[in-house]
């Protein structure tokens, strides 16, 4: 049975808070290609996602940030998410809850505008500066802050 393909309106922004637009899989060519949080194809790569199936499914949200229940228990504490490694391959979870309390606060439109600028800059690094080998390091760059997250 072939799973229907739904999409998020932004699928840049996981629906937990990651960066996806942020994210060296979501750059790559060819299969291993992410498409981002809930875009084309999402099922074949992440078959079961719990954030998706009680935000998007079930309640019929953007993020998690939009949920009156918001933080439930499916996130981990700030210090938690501080704490994890980081993966080369993958974003970083330390900016999943001030992504998601800053779309609470100032709504999702002023997050993707932040958001559009870091994929500016980052695309325009990719294109301009990418010898093959340092796509993850200019993702995390990106992430970087400009200044205030709520300037720049």
């Amino acid at each position: 049975m072939k799973i229907m393909e739904q999409t998020k309106t932004y699928p840049t922004i996981g629906v937990c808070g990651l960066d996806c637009g942020l994210c060296p899989r979501y750059y790559t060519i060819g299969t291993s290609r992410c498409p981002g949080c809930y875009g084309p194809d999402f099922f074949n790569k992440h078959p079961s996602c719990s954030f998706i199936t009680c935000c998007v499914k079930k309640k019929n949200l953007e993020v998690c940030a939009e949920c009156p229940e918001f933080p439930c228990s499916k996130f981990k504490s700030d210090e938690e998410y501080q704490q994890l490694k980081e993966s080369s391959s993958y974003p970083s979870y330390k900016k999943v809850l001030p992504n998601l309390n800053f779309i609470k606060e100032y709504g999702i439109k002023k997050f993707i505008e932040q958001q559009k600028k870091r994929i500016k800059l980052l695309e325009t690094i990719i294109e301009n500066f990418n010898d093959g080998r340092s796509r993850s390091f200019f993702c995390k760059a990106a992430t970087l802050p400009f200044g205030s997250y709520n300037s720049g």
